[in-house]
């Protein structure tokens, strides 16, 4: 299997936590964290660059001995610097950290407290109901969460293992289709099975397909579930099952694997037989739903989570769709920790046929990004008039003045509302003492929530998804508050962020709260995470009009300026 960027970047990540648990230099710790971030979010993959014998390409952050760092990961799969610190920890301690997600200092209280040297024994005692009070009930849900997800990956790091299956299995004689199916085309946040559906159109392709999957250095192990279903175990982390269909049945065997048990449960239930039973075969998803009664449903709906009943009653939404969209109102330039200039995001934007793109750099407590001060921003959105002044007038593209500004401990923001009340967009997050109680927090974003010059709350939860949860906080009572102020809600596109999640999108879209669908982009390249929101957006039976940048320019600017209150 070739390295992913993702395998450098957990490796330089977990350099950058050893690093500072034996109190290296800030500095260097703070290099290689950087760095990671940089690899994980760069669009090639080093390894081929390395493979074909080329210079590593350009990234910010990665010197000298950071690119001898990539070439040893790449051609030995892991860093002898990371083994060497680790055997300086209690034994376990890195091994634990790394697997479920934890910092050293957490590990190491895990492992001391449970008398634990292994990620396996870990999960055996937090398994049990022997857990001492002293670690803390926080520590306990971080550690149980990062265990569960050892073995799932981002939806985005998945897609990308697929492809590399799909392209290997389309070289087998008697393959002409190949499609993603499971979570992974449902559209779920992280993966923990992939699974792919191959329609053949010859006897031996299921026997070939099988015999290639065993040669296959990244398979670690095979078993043959029945004659058209394998399943591997895969050396990423997560399961590949693999089904075979003729043409007849293809459409059948789609359906059944993508779906969740819960749906195909509640379509058997529920919907009428037809004409045809269930096991007769279906060439397409569309024929199988029809026979029973049924439109076909969108593959981000299939959860049973009532998506059978609303379609039974005529009552599924049609679903955003990524063509819908016609600006992004969250992106970030080189004014803070941005990879390109306010000149250099609009002209993408505009390469992207969008009509408007709104800077939203971060606000000044945010010192690690470089936040801007009052004075910084003025002359920021002087510059944007400026910029918007140089557009032909008969352009149909406009950049809005907005700014990502802190909640502070306190509720307050961090900025005073007479300067506020200058800006287009004001996107109101969490950036700082995640682990407040949750009342704490919920009163703070609350007290956010009540300005009259906040559009919208920004990455509600704060999650990084497996890597940290969310803080805690009384979700219902904030929606209802955001309901109240008429603000709006962001899903935040970034793919470790989707936050919002899908089912808090869709209780959003009962409470009848508008959303934005944005990218949070740092650099031209991170434009392109919008299809990543799009997919979280239907996964909450999002449609075109409860997403507000699917509005033209001057009907969106009329939903902004409705979210503000006379202060």
């Amino acid at each position: 299997m070739p390295v992913t960027n993702s395998d450098i970047a957990a490796q330089l990540g977990q350099l950058a936590q050893l690093l500072r648990s034996q109190g290296a230099n800030r500095f260097k710790v703070k290099a290689y964290r950087a760095a990671a971030e940089a690899i994980q979010n760069h669009p090639q993959r080093l390894s081929a660059v390395i493979a074909e014998g080329k210079p590593l390409p350009k990234i910010p952050g990665v010197g000298a001995s950071i690119a001898a760092a990539i070439n040893e990961i790449v051609e030995s799969g892991g860093l002898t610097s990371v083994k060497t610190l680790a055997g300086k920890l209690p034994p376990g301690t890195a091994e634990i950290a790394h697997t479920a997600g934890l910092s050293i200092r957490e590990a190491k209280q895990l492992a001391t407290t449970l008398g634990v040297t292994t990620a396996t024994q870990l999960r055996e005692r937090l398994e049990s109901e022997d857990i001492p009070s002293t670690l803390g009930r926080r520590l306990v849900y971080k550690a149980r969460q990062g265990l569960h997800n050892a073995k799932r990956l981002l939806w985005s790091d998945a897609n990308e293992l697929a492809a590399h299956y799909q392209t290997a299995l389309e070289a087998v004689k008697g393959i002409d289709r190949i499609e993603t199916a499971g979570s992974l085309r449902r559209g779920k946040e992280t993966v923990g099975t992939i699974r792919l559906v191959i329609r053949t159109t010859a006897p031996g392709a299921a026997r070939s397909l099988r015999a290639l999957l065993r040669r296959h250095e990244g398979i670690e192990s095979l078993h043959n579930d029945s004659a058209v279903r394998t399943t591997c175990k895969l050396a990423a982390g997560p399961l590949l099952v693999v089904r075979t269909a003729s043409a007849v049945d293809f459409g059948a065997a789609l359906v059944e694997e993508t779906g969740s048990l819960a749906h195909l449960q509640s379509v058997q239930a529920l919907a009428a037989p037809g004409r045809q039973s269930a096991r007769n075969p279906a060439a397409t998803e569309k024929a199988w739903y029809a026979a029973r009664g049924l439109p076909l449903i969108p593959p981000e709906l299939r959860e049973g989570r009532g998506e059978v009943e609303a379609a039974l009653a005529g009552q599924l939404p049609v679903l955003v769709e990524l063509g819908d969209i016609r600006g992004d109102l969250h992106a970030h330039t080189t004014s803070s920790d941005g990879a390109n200039t306010i000149e250099e995001m609009a002209a993408a934007a505009q390469a992207r046929g969008y009509e408007y793109l709104a800077i939203t750099d971060h606000s000044k407590s945010l010192k690690i990004t470089d936040g801007l001060d009052e004075k910084r921003l003025r002359r920021q959105m002087a510059s944007i008039d400026r910029l918007n002044a140089k557009l032909p007038t008969s352009a149909t593209f406009r950049v809005l003045k907005g700014s990502e500004v802190d909640i502070l401990e306190d509720g307050a923001l961090d900025f005073d509302d007479s300067l506020l009340r200058e800006l287009d967009i004001v996107i109101a997050s969490i950036h700082s003492r995640f682990a407040l109680e949750k009342a704490d927090q919920t009163r703070r974003l609350l007290r956010a929530i009540e300005n009259p010059y906040v559009t919208c709350i920004g990455h509600l939860t704060g999650r990084k998804l497996l890597k940290r949860p969310g803080y805690e906080l009384d979700v219902e009572r904030v929606l209802k508050a955001v309901k109240r102020n008429r603000k709006l809600l962001e899903i935040n596109a970034s793919p470790d962020r989707l936050d919002v999640d899908d089912d808090l999108a869709r209780r959003a879209r009962e409470l009848g709260i508008p959303l934005l669908v944005n990218t949070d982009a740092h650099s031209i390249r991170e434009l392109d995470f919008m299809p990543f929101g799009i997919r979280q957006a239907r996964r909450g039976w999002q449609s075109r009009d409860t997403v507000v940048n699917t509005r033209r320019l001057p009907e969106l600017l009329r939903v902004l300026a409705a979210t503000r209150r006379k202060g």
